[in-house]
């Protein structure tokens, strides 16, 4: 008689599927749940970042005693000029918030809109605006 030691290629493919199916059942959910966190904390920070821009710019100008639109992503607050300058918001030349991608600005009579966009990693757009109304 011939003593049968060791598995056969088919049993052995068998395993190795089974175990297979068993590990992605239980890495998925895990998978799922870093990549889920990674998209809410970019959004939590593109928030949080535009909240501070909006918040700065409105403070600023609410408390200037003279605002000009230099043209439609730069203003001059007090003779200090904001602007969109390679992601992030001058202020004459000194870099005050990151990650900001645009600044639009639009001026009426008496009244001054104000727009700020940020891009996530897919290039959707996120903004956050504002209208003051000038004395």
């Amino acid at each position: 008689m011939k003593s049968n030691r060791g598995f056969t290629l088919i049993e052995l493919a068998i395993v190795l599927g089974l175990a297979g199916i068993v590990l992605s059942m239980i890495f998925s959910p895990i998978i799922f749940s870093f990549q889920n966190f990674g998209i809410q904390n970019e959004k939590a920070n593109i928030t949080s970042n535009l909240r501070a821009t909006m918040d700065h710019l409105t403070r600023q100008i609410r408390k200037a005693s003279e605002v000009e639109v230099v043209n439609d992503n730069a203003i001059k607050i007090d003779s200090k000029v904001y602007k969109i300058q390679d992601r992030n918001l001058v202020k004459d030349d000194s870099i005050l918030i990151e990650g900001v991608d645009e600044l639009i600005i639009r001026k009426d009579k008496n009244r001054m809109e104000i727009k700020v966009v940020i891009r996530d990693r897919k290039n959707k757009e996120h903004s956050l605006s504002s209208t003051i109304n000038m004395r």
